[in-house]
Protein backbone atom coordinates (compact mmCIF):
# COMPACT_ATOMS: atom_id res chain seq x y z
CA UNK A 1 0.00 0.00 0.00
CA UNK A 2 1.37 3.46 -1.11
CA UNK A 3 1.78 6.54 1.33
CA UNK A 4 -1.38 8.08 -0.92
CA UNK A 5 -3.71 5.22 -1.04
CA UNK A 6 -3.19 4.43 2.97
CA UNK A 7 -3.49 7.66 4.06
CA UNK A 8 -6.46 8.51 2.18
CA UNK A 9 -8.90 7.03 4.93
CA UNK A 10 -6.65 6.91 8.37
CA UNK A 11 -9.83 7.32 10.34
CA UNK A 12 -8.06 9.22 13.05
CA UNK A 13 -9.50 8.80 17.06
CA UNK A 14 -11.71 11.96 18.05
CA UNK A 15 -13.05 10.67 21.21
CA UNK A 16 -11.56 13.35 23.28
CA UNK A 17 -12.43 16.25 21.16
CA UNK A 18 -15.32 17.28 23.71
CA UNK A 19 -12.33 18.33 25.78
CA UNK A 20 -10.59 21.87 26.68
CA UNK A 21 -7.91 22.20 23.98
CA UNK A 22 -5.14 23.59 25.75
CA UNK A 23 -1.33 24.48 24.81
CA UNK A 24 1.96 24.92 26.47
CA UNK A 25 5.60 25.39 26.03
CA UNK A 26 7.00 22.16 27.84
CA UNK A 27 8.80 20.24 25.96
CA UNK A 28 6.89 16.61 24.91
CA UNK A 29 8.39 13.64 23.17
CA UNK A 30 7.01 10.44 21.94
CA UNK A 31 8.59 7.04 20.84
CA UNK A 32 6.89 5.00 18.71
CA UNK A 33 8.06 1.39 18.66
CA UNK A 34 7.19 -1.87 17.25
CA UNK A 35 8.57 -4.61 18.56
CA UNK A 36 8.45 -8.74 18.09
CA UNK A 37 10.11 -11.02 20.95
CA UNK A 38 10.14 -14.65 20.60
CA UNK A 39 8.52 -16.47 23.45
CA UNK A 40 8.74 -20.27 22.21
CA UNK A 41 7.18 -20.83 19.32
CA UNK A 42 4.64 -18.18 19.68
CA UNK A 43 5.55 -14.54 18.42
CA UNK A 44 4.32 -11.02 20.31
CA UNK A 45 4.49 -8.20 18.60
CA UNK A 46 4.56 -4.89 19.91
CA UNK A 47 3.50 -1.16 18.82
CA UNK A 48 4.15 1.69 21.58
CA UNK A 49 3.54 5.22 21.61
CA UNK A 50 5.31 7.05 24.63
CA UNK A 51 5.64 10.11 26.15
CA UNK A 52 9.53 10.09 27.34
CA UNK A 53 12.21 11.80 29.23
CA UNK A 54 16.06 10.84 27.68
CA UNK A 55 19.01 11.66 29.75
CA UNK A 56 21.82 12.52 27.11
CA UNK A 57 22.33 9.76 24.00
CA UNK A 58 20.60 6.75 25.01
CA UNK A 59 19.74 2.63 23.28
CA UNK A 60 16.19 3.01 23.98
CA UNK A 61 15.74 -0.95 22.33
CA UNK A 62 17.63 -2.54 25.38
CA UNK A 63 16.66 -5.29 27.66
CA UNK A 64 17.28 -3.57 31.06
CA UNK A 65 13.83 -2.22 31.39
CA UNK A 66 11.39 -2.00 34.68
CA UNK A 67 7.68 -2.30 34.12
CA UNK A 68 4.79 -0.68 36.01
CA UNK A 69 2.13 -1.38 33.29
CA UNK A 70 -1.80 -2.74 33.32
CA UNK A 71 -3.23 -5.17 30.88
CA UNK A 72 -6.36 -5.34 28.85
CA UNK A 73 -7.04 -8.76 27.37
CA UNK A 74 -10.54 -8.94 26.83
CA UNK A 75 -9.39 -9.09 22.65
CA UNK A 76 -9.60 -9.21 20.40
CA UNK A 77 -8.83 -5.08 19.86
CA UNK A 78 -8.40 -2.92 16.78
CA UNK A 79 -6.45 -0.80 19.27
CA UNK A 80 -6.29 1.88 21.71
CA UNK A 81 -6.24 5.11 23.19
CA UNK A 82 -5.36 7.42 26.10
CA UNK A 83 -4.75 10.24 27.62
CA UNK A 84 -0.93 10.39 28.65
CA UNK A 85 0.68 12.41 31.35
CA UNK A 86 4.23 14.13 30.61
CA UNK A 87 6.24 14.78 33.40
CA UNK A 88 9.55 16.45 34.04
CA UNK A 89 11.56 13.58 35.72
CA UNK A 90 13.01 14.96 38.92
CA UNK A 91 16.07 12.42 38.61
CA UNK A 92 16.99 10.98 35.10
CA UNK A 93 20.33 9.58 35.06
CA UNK A 94 22.63 9.55 32.01
CA UNK A 95 21.96 7.26 29.05
CA UNK A 96 18.59 6.09 30.55
CA UNK A 97 15.10 7.04 29.82
CA UNK A 98 11.77 6.92 31.34
CA UNK A 99 8.57 6.32 29.67
CA UNK A 100 4.44 6.78 29.57
CA UNK A 101 3.54 4.39 27.10
CA UNK A 102 0.20 2.76 25.83
CA UNK A 103 1.35 -0.33 23.28
CA UNK A 104 -1.08 -3.31 21.86
CA UNK A 105 0.39 -6.35 21.49
CA UNK A 106 -0.24 -9.87 19.23
CA UNK A 107 0.61 -13.46 19.38
CA UNK A 108 0.18 -16.02 16.56
CA UNK A 109 -1.24 -18.38 19.01
CA UNK A 110 -4.11 -17.32 20.83
CA UNK A 111 -3.42 -19.82 24.00
CA UNK A 112 0.13 -17.48 24.74
CA UNK A 113 -3.34 -15.23 26.52
CA UNK A 114 -5.00 -17.86 27.64
CA UNK A 115 -1.68 -18.77 29.63
CA UNK A 116 -0.43 -15.21 30.56
CA UNK A 117 -0.51 -14.15 33.81
CA UNK A 118 0.47 -10.94 36.15
CA UNK A 119 3.91 -10.48 35.94
CA UNK A 120 4.58 -13.12 33.23
CA UNK A 121 5.89 -10.16 31.00
CA UNK A 122 9.19 -9.74 30.28
CA UNK A 123 11.40 -6.87 32.23
CA UNK A 124 13.43 -7.47 29.69
CA UNK A 125 17.49 16.19 28.73
CA UNK A 126 16.83 16.17 24.57
CA UNK A 127 13.07 15.35 24.64
CA UNK A 128 12.51 14.39 21.10
CA UNK A 129 9.82 12.75 18.57
CA UNK A 130 11.20 9.20 17.63
CA UNK A 131 9.06 6.25 15.62
CA UNK A 132 11.15 3.20 15.83
CA UNK A 133 10.93 -0.50 14.67
CA UNK A 134 12.10 -4.02 16.12
CA UNK A 135 11.10 -7.30 14.38
CA UNK A 136 13.57 -9.41 15.71
CA UNK A 137 13.68 -9.14 19.51
CA UNK A 138 16.21 -6.31 18.50
CA UNK A 139 19.05 -9.28 18.02
CA UNK A 140 20.08 -7.60 14.38
CA UNK A 141 16.96 -5.45 13.44
CA UNK A 142 16.53 -2.27 15.25
CA UNK A 143 16.08 1.10 13.58
CA UNK A 144 14.34 4.44 14.43
CA UNK A 145 12.36 7.18 12.56
CA UNK A 146 12.59 6.93 8.71
CA UNK A 147 15.64 4.94 8.35
CA UNK A 148 12.72 2.48 9.30
CA UNK A 149 11.90 0.56 6.17
CA UNK A 150 8.07 0.23 5.42
CA UNK A 151 7.67 2.87 8.37
CA UNK A 152 5.09 5.62 6.60
CA UNK A 153 4.96 9.21 7.62
CA UNK A 154 1.69 10.99 6.94
CA UNK A 155 2.18 14.07 8.50
CA UNK A 156 5.11 16.51 8.36
CA UNK A 157 4.13 18.90 11.24
CA UNK A 158 5.57 16.83 13.35
CA UNK A 159 9.42 15.76 12.68
CA UNK A 160 9.99 12.55 14.05
CA UNK A 161 14.02 12.86 16.09
CA UNK A 162 13.15 16.90 16.60
CA UNK A 163 11.93 18.27 20.11
CA UNK A 164 7.89 18.78 20.42
CA UNK A 165 7.71 21.94 22.25
CA UNK A 166 4.76 24.25 21.77
CA UNK A 167 1.21 23.08 21.21
CA UNK A 168 2.11 19.79 22.46
CA UNK A 169 -0.32 19.13 24.78
CA UNK A 170 -3.94 18.34 24.24
CA UNK A 171 -5.51 19.17 27.69
CA UNK A 172 -4.07 19.25 31.39
CA UNK A 173 -5.51 18.08 34.46
CA UNK A 174 -4.14 19.74 37.81
CA UNK A 175 -1.64 21.27 35.82
CA UNK A 176 -0.25 18.09 34.37
CA UNK A 177 -0.05 18.25 30.55
CA UNK A 178 -1.76 15.77 28.98
CA UNK A 179 -1.20 14.17 25.39
CA UNK A 180 -4.35 12.05 23.33
CA UNK A 181 -2.25 8.68 21.24
CA UNK A 182 -3.71 5.97 19.99
CA UNK A 183 -2.74 3.17 18.22
CA UNK A 184 -5.56 1.73 16.18
CA UNK A 185 -5.95 -0.37 12.67
CA UNK A 186 -8.97 0.42 10.47
CA UNK A 187 -11.72 -2.60 9.34
CA UNK A 188 -10.80 -3.51 5.85
CA UNK A 189 -7.09 -1.99 6.00
CA UNK A 190 -4.00 -3.63 6.96
CA UNK A 191 -2.09 -1.10 8.42
CA UNK A 192 -1.41 0.08 11.97
CA UNK A 193 -1.95 4.01 12.22
CA UNK A 194 -0.49 6.21 14.91
CA UNK A 195 -2.20 8.98 16.21
CA UNK A 196 -1.11 12.11 18.11
CA UNK A 197 -3.64 14.74 19.63
CA UNK A 198 -6.55 13.32 16.95
CA UNK A 199 -4.37 13.89 14.24
CA UNK A 200 -3.11 10.76 12.31
CA UNK A 201 1.44 11.10 11.90
CA UNK A 202 2.12 7.62 10.56
CA UNK A 203 1.13 3.81 10.33
CA UNK A 204 2.96 0.66 10.18
CA UNK A 205 2.43 -1.77 7.07
CA UNK A 206 1.48 -4.85 7.56
CA UNK A 207 4.60 -6.27 5.04
CA UNK A 208 6.72 -5.45 8.05
CA UNK A 209 5.98 -8.58 10.55
CA UNK A 210 6.25 -12.18 9.02
CA UNK A 211 2.47 -12.64 9.31
CA UNK A 212 -0.45 -10.67 9.09
CA UNK A 213 -1.30 -8.74 12.55
CA UNK A 214 -5.28 -8.42 12.32
CA UNK A 215 -5.88 -7.46 15.88
CA UNK A 216 -4.03 -7.13 19.23
CA UNK A 217 -4.88 -9.57 22.16
CA UNK A 218 -3.11 -6.84 24.33
CA UNK A 219 -3.51 -3.47 25.35
CA UNK A 220 -0.83 -2.52 27.71
CA UNK A 221 -0.28 1.15 29.10
CA UNK A 222 1.85 2.25 32.20
CA UNK A 223 5.46 3.35 32.59
CA UNK A 224 8.75 1.92 31.91
CA UNK A 225 11.89 2.57 32.96
CA UNK A 226 16.04 1.90 31.69
CA UNK A 227 17.69 0.31 34.33
CA UNK A 228 21.37 0.98 33.39
CA UNK A 229 22.09 -0.23 36.84
CA UNK A 230 24.80 2.72 37.54
CA UNK A 231 27.57 1.46 39.79
CA UNK A 232 26.19 -1.75 40.06
CA UNK A 233 23.08 -0.85 41.41
CA UNK A 234 19.27 -0.07 40.68
CA UNK A 235 18.94 3.13 39.02
CA UNK A 236 17.05 6.22 40.72
CA UNK A 237 15.86 7.41 37.73
CA UNK A 238 12.06 7.85 38.82
CA UNK A 239 9.01 6.52 36.77
CA UNK A 240 6.46 8.89 35.86
CA UNK A 241 6.66 12.01 38.91
CA UNK A 242 8.58 9.95 40.76
CA UNK A 243 5.92 8.86 43.45
CA UNK A 244 4.39 5.08 44.25
CA UNK A 245 0.87 4.69 43.37
CA UNK A 246 -0.06 4.01 47.05
CA UNK A 247 0.76 8.13 47.58
CA UNK A 248 -2.53 9.03 46.18
CA UNK A 249 -0.83 11.18 44.12
CA UNK A 250 1.24 9.39 41.43
CA UNK A 251 1.29 10.24 37.85
CA UNK A 252 -2.13 8.49 35.96
CA UNK A 253 -2.76 7.52 32.92
CA UNK A 254 -6.29 8.78 32.18
CA UNK A 255 -9.84 7.40 30.34
CA UNK A 256 -8.04 4.63 28.64
CA UNK A 257 -10.20 3.08 25.77
CA UNK A 258 -9.82 0.18 23.76
CA UNK A 259 -11.01 0.08 19.90
CA UNK A 260 -13.12 -2.76 19.35
CA UNK A 261 -12.77 -4.30 15.84
CA UNK A 262 -15.95 -2.42 14.20
CA UNK A 263 -13.82 0.64 14.95
CA UNK A 264 -16.13 1.69 17.96
CA UNK A 265 -14.92 3.13 21.76
CA UNK A 266 -15.09 -0.56 23.75
CA UNK A 267 -15.71 -0.24 27.58
CA UNK A 268 -12.74 -2.39 28.91
CA UNK A 269 -11.19 -2.65 32.35
CA UNK A 270 -7.30 -3.75 32.23
CA UNK A 271 -7.52 -7.13 34.79
CA UNK A 272 -3.84 -7.72 34.59
CA UNK A 273 -0.41 -6.42 36.39
CA UNK A 274 3.12 -6.40 34.75
CA UNK A 275 5.34 -4.91 37.55
CA UNK A 276 8.93 -6.08 37.71
CA UNK A 277 10.03 -4.22 40.68
CA UNK A 278 7.22 -3.53 43.17
CA UNK A 279 9.49 -1.78 45.85
CA UNK A 280 11.04 0.41 43.04
CA UNK A 281 7.95 1.13 40.45
CA UNK A 282 4.32 -0.26 40.99
CA UNK A 283 0.98 -0.01 38.87
CA UNK A 284 -2.46 -0.08 40.60
CA UNK A 285 -5.59 0.21 38.51
CA UNK A 286 -8.07 3.19 39.70
CA UNK A 287 -11.18 2.58 37.52
CA UNK A 288 -13.15 4.96 35.46
CA UNK A 289 -12.59 8.43 35.24
CA UNK A 290 -15.41 10.61 35.98
CA UNK A 291 -15.14 13.31 34.14
CA UNK A 292 -14.12 11.33 30.25
CA UNK A 293 -15.16 7.57 28.90
CA UNK A 294 -12.43 5.23 29.92
CA UNK A 295 -11.03 3.93 32.70
CA UNK A 296 -7.92 5.44 34.28
CA UNK A 297 -4.28 3.36 35.94
CA UNK A 298 -2.26 5.23 38.55
CA UNK A 299 1.93 4.56 37.80
CA UNK A 300 5.28 5.29 38.95
CA UNK A 301 7.83 5.56 41.77
CA UNK A 302 10.92 6.79 42.41
CA UNK A 303 13.50 3.97 42.17
CA UNK A 304 16.50 3.56 44.18
CA UNK A 305 19.90 2.01 44.05
CA UNK A 306 18.85 -0.90 46.73
CA UNK A 307 14.65 -1.21 46.03
CA UNK A 308 14.99 -4.08 43.87
CA UNK A 309 16.78 -6.29 47.00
Amino acid sequence: MDGSSASSNPSSRKGRANLPLITCTDCKSRLVRALKATTEANYVRYFYICSSRKGHSVAPLQHNLQFAVAFGVRWPYHGASALLPSWRPTKLERHEYSLTSIAIAATVDRRWILQHRSGDFPPDTTNQIAAGLMNDGGKNHKCFNLLCPGFIQTNNKIALGTSFISGGSSITYDGVPYVTMSIHRVSGQKPWWVSVNDTVISYYPHTLFPTFFPESFVNQVGGIVHNSRPGGVHTDTVMGNGRMPSSGNSAVVKAYTAIATDGTDKRDMHSLLGVTAPRCYNAVVLGENQDVSGNDIAYGGPGGSHCDQ
